[in-house]
């Protein structure tokens, strides 16, 4: 710029790099989605937590009657970092799941007030809830004597008295109540409507308190009190406003009454109980887990992830759950639930699903189960696993599908080693012993088909004892492989977001090529690519010949990409040699 007049002058400056020349990043596949059953919580709705005392908090936390709170504890007690957790249950009909709410009604006996449970479940007909006088209401002494007809009153205290708060004049056992207008210095005032109909001479005793309530709520997740309420809406400390608003356990409603201030305020120091609240369990279906599609944020069940796109992980822990409480009439229904979820999968291509043979299968059940999938989007484990009962009694154990614990694990890799390690052969925390134990034998029949097994060994802790997929096809029966793909697809697909309606020529090609070709040749350094130099391990082609006239005239982009990706290494072969002079015998040890 040009400075030749005494004046202002405004640059604009770029920070940090041109985007088509910054480096790509690698993007997180590890983000696991869970289908489910629980206590509380939204119905239908996906929620991210980061961590088990979140869950606690917003979905109840153990219990014996569904299995997803089990898989999201393994979850995160296996290094899981991130959860999306959506709360399965039927939506609509009787059975639906439903809050449970009480009516409280005032000193006349009308409706007054409707408390209801924040989230569905049986959970809230636990709740009672107790309105009582508030604690250290606002009180205040005359100054100055007030005679019948009076509209204002000269007092010692203002603080606490807000305009719209009603209020109680009281000397001895005579009392008024009025509504105040304003509050001034060392003055509060009200409306002449209400004009006092006694005396209050006696300064020693009149005095003025504000009509505030306090709101109890006791429940099996804690107990909440909320003081100093008033009870009108206009009110800054408004009863409805303040409750909403910090109540992790319950909504409430003003009704209306119509009976007159502040005889419209529920009966005092009476627990009233909650009620009518249901799961919305007993007759769910593989429909419920599946879900309806009914628009952007109208999506229900699996369809709700329609949404969630950086998910690379589904689980699905509590089809067992369908059979013993829901409507799920046999294994038929979980098979249609968990392919529902395989072909999300492979309609996405983004995540991949965790899939757990029923509970109490044998091996050749198992193997039966593996024959009905068959997607490089899917990885099979069995059997289950048996880990500390927390809720019942002292020493108890129970089984679990084990898909949250393979998703915690499969996360923990991915940040400390990356996406190309197997998450096998690591120690699985908090698990104690597995539902059948397998033999060497069963495991060579089970491995090869692609069900991934669990062992334990002596001093070494259960460990999964595989990482496939439950694909034919070779070249994708490894899990780690198909993941890996997925990692390098999505960061290209985030990082190249710019070339978008660039130029299509020569240099829009040779920036993508080069700016892919340094994410590739970091990833080959970081050893998820196989060669000796990165001519081995990848290319990357986008050419003229690649984007003739005829394409670029459609408006479309070519760019080729070829990877060597590792693999895990499954057979570890020793041969150990015994030489007598010319004669040399190998025995082969796997």
């Amino acid at each position: 710029m040009d400075y030749r007049t005494p004046d202002l002058y405004f640059e604009k400056q770029t920070t940090g790099l041109p985007v088509r020349n910054r480096r790509l990043e690698k993007a997180r596949i590890d983000v696991t989605a869970f289908l489910g059953f629980a206590v509380r919580g939204p119905v239908n709705r996906p929620v991210r937590i980061t961590s088990w005392k979140s869950f606690e908090s917003i979905f109840g936390g153990h219990t014996n009657d569904y299995y997803l709170p089990q898989a999201v504890f393994g979850f995160f007690a296996n290094g899981g970092r991130e959860a999306v957790i959506i709360r399965v249950a039927r939506a609509s009909g009787d059975s639906a799941a439903q809050a449970a709410r009480v009516v409280m009604k005032d000193l006349y006996g009308r409706n007054t007030l409707k408390v209801t449970a924040r989230e569905p479940g049986q959970w809230g007909n636990k709740v009672k809830v107790r309105l009582s006088a508030a604690s250290k209401p606002p009180r205040t002494q005359l100054k100055s004597t007030l005679a019948k007809g009076a509209t204002e009153a000269h007092v010692d205290l203002i603080r606490g008295f807000e305009p719209g708060a009603v209020v109680r004049i009281s000397e001895g056992p005579r009392q008024e109540y009025v509504r105040l207008e304003r509050v001034e210095r060392k003055k509060l005032v009200w409306s002449a409507r209400e004009a006092l109909r006694g005396e209050y001479t006696d300064l020693s005793q009149a005095t003025i308190e504000a009509v505030e309530v306090q709101l109890t709520v006791q429940s099996p997740f804690g107990f909440e009190i909320h003081d100093n309420l008033v009870f009108d809406p206009r009110h800054p400390r408004a009863l409805v406003k303040v409750v909403n608003e910090r109540s992790t356990t319950v909504r409430i409603e003003d009704l209306g009454s119509r009976t007159p201030s502040p005889f419209n305020i529920p009966q005092a120091d009476v627990d009233e109980a909650l009620a009518g609240g249901a799961d919305g369990v007993g007759e769910s279906t593989p429909a419920d887990f599946i879900g309806r599609d009914d628009g952007l944020g109208n999506r229900s069940g699996l369809l709700a992830l329609e949404d969630q796109e950086d998910v690379g992980l589904i689980c699905v822990p509590d089809l067992q759950a369908g059979l013993e409480k829901g409507e799920f009439k046999n294994d038929g229904d979980v098979e249609a639930v968990q392919q529902a979820v395989v072909d999300f999968c492979e309609r996405h291509k983004t995540a991949v699903a965790l899939l757990d043979v029923p509970r109490g299968y044998d091996v050749d059940q198992a193997l039966d189960w593996r024959a009905r999938f068959d997607s490089k989007y899917a990885a099979l484990f069995y059997p289950w696993l048996r880990v500390q009962d927390t809720v019942g009694r002292p020493g108890a154990t129970r089984l679990v599908p084990p898909c949250g614990h393979v998703a915690g694990l499969t996360s923990q890799v991915d940040q400390e080693q990356g996406v190309h390690r197997a998450a096998a052969n690591l120690v699985l925390n908090h698990v104690i012993g597995l539902e059948r134990e397998l033999t060497k034998d069963q495991t060579d029949v089970l491995a090869p088909e692609g069900v991934n097994c669990f062992r334990a060994f002596r001093g070494r802790g259960i460990r999964p004892w595989g990482a496939r997929t439950v694909s034919s096809n070779t070249s994708w029966q490894h899990l780690s492989v198909r993941r890996l793909f997925i990692m390098v697809e999505r960061s290209i697909a985030e990082g190249c977001e710019w070339a978008v309606f660039e130029t299509n020529g020569w240099d829009l090609w040779k920036a993508v090529e080069r700016q892919i070709s340094t994410f590739l040749y970091q990833c080959w350094r970081e050893g998820m690519l196989v060669g000796q130099v990165p001519e081995q391990a990848f290319y990357v082609r986008c050419d003229e010949q690649l984007n003739p006239a005829d394409v670029r005239e459609a408006g479309e982009f070519h760019c080729e990409i070829g990877l060597a990706a590792v693999r895990p290494a499954e057979f570890l072969v020793f041969r150990i040699g015994q030489q007598a002079k010319d004669i040399i015998t190998e025995e082969p040890v796997s």
